[in-house]
Formats: structure tokens, sequence, C-alpha cells
């Protein structure tokens, strides 16, 4: 049996940092991420779907990190991957 997790959303991910204590701006500072970077992920303006924004989001709780193993596409239709 599984045990699937659910991504937070951004104001239930800001409400865990206040809870912890800590501002957003030491938060970003203690994962090694830039405050802009982070408020970014927090209002939006970065959906956090590549690069460090997703980083920033599954740190964060937003998104789920994907299962080991599983490969890139996989849920996808044949013909649309191999027309790629």
């Amino acid at each position: 049996m599984s045990s699937q997790r659910t991504a937070l959303t951004a104001p239930q991910a800001k409400k865990r940092i206040w809870d912890q204590g800590t501002t957003i701006t030491q938060w970003a500072e203690a994962h090694n991420f830039s405050r802009r970077e982070v408020y970014d992920v927090l209002n939006g303006v970065s959906k956090g779907r590549f690069g460090r924004a997703h980083e920033i989001a599954v740190v964060l709780g937003m998104k789920v990190p994907k299962e080991e193993g599983t490969t890139p596409g996989a849920g996808r239709n044949p013909q649309t991957r191999a027309a790629a």
C-alpha cells in the first residue's frame, strides 16, 4: 500500500514556514535559495515546472517529487511520444 502525499498550496507552504518561527528570507537562506526565487514560486510568478523553481517547489512541499524508477512521459500517449 502506497501513501500518497499531497502538495501544499502556496498559502499552506507560507504558513508552514511561519509556524516554524522563521521568515521566508531565513528559510531561503537556510536552503541555499535566493529570496527572490522563493518569493517567485510562492507568489506564482514561477510555476515550479523546471530547474531551480521546481527544486524550490519540491523543498517547499508544493510539488510532490516523482517516484524513483519512473520514466519521463510514461503516462503520455504512445503516438505523441513517437511523434516527438
